[in-house]
């Protein structure tokens, strides 16, 4: 799975805080988007998220979720992608 986002910015840290939570900071790539740049806006990452916003999360199957309570959502898209990895509770 990989993680597109800025830090520094709230809501990619809210999304970085949970995954540290629950110790699987390091089950994901984290790829840096040059917010400032405007590459969030580019027509490559359009096409992994249309809304232009970090972060966005993308999963094995190479669907894509943003909005940082999507990508969040009490855990549950994190746990089902990574199985045993992070345990439940």
């Amino acid at each position: 799975m990989k993680i597109y986002d800025i830090e520094g910015f709230p809501n990619p840290a809210r999304v970085r805080i949970a995954l540290a939570e629950k110790g699987a900071t390091d089950k994901v790539e984290f790829v840096s988007v040059d917010v400032m740049a405007g590459e969030h806006r580019s027509d490559a990452f359009k096409a992994k998220n249309p809304d232009a916003v970090v972060p966005c999360l993308e999963l094995a199957d190479g669907s894509h979720i943003s909005h940082c309570s999507a990508v969040q959502c009490d855990y549950r898209i994190l746990r089902r992608s990574f199985r045993r990895a992070i345990p439940y509770g």
